[in-house]
């Protein structure tokens, strides 16, 4: 859905703002087919780029959320208490292994040092 969604504002944007700005007067109908096919494909890996970021994290959270923990797990909880957030997110880490880490490494590791 999102992906969608931003597929076809970016569409928008390219055609009817970006293109009068910097190339006025053209209009869609001008542009040859294979600059029309580069303008999409641009555009469709934008949206899926920008989906992809919307719906990981949800989507890694509900699946810890729904996963079924046996009785040694509840009773570690019970033991050593939850886990703060900084725990949290190392536990995912390493759970992802090497993608993972590179991951958040880039891009978060100023607030997990």
């Amino acid at each position: 859905m999102v992906q969608l969604a931003a597929f076809t504002k970016f569409v928008d944007f390219v055609y009817l703002t970006a293109l009068p700005y910097y190339f006025p007067g053209k209009k869609k109908e001008d542009l040859s087919v294979e600059t029309q096919l580069l303008i999409s494909i641009t555009c469709g890996i934008s949206a899926g780029v920008l989906s992809a970021i919307a719906s990981h994290p949800p989507d890694t959270i509900l699946s810890r959320i729904n996963m079924v923990k046996t009785p040694e797990q509840l009773a570690k909880e019970k033991i050593e208490g939850k886990p703060s957030n900084i725990q949290a997110i190392r536990g995912i880490i390493n759970q992802l292994g090497f993608r993972g880490k590179l991951f958040f490494f880039f891009f978060f590791q100023k607030h997990l040092t």
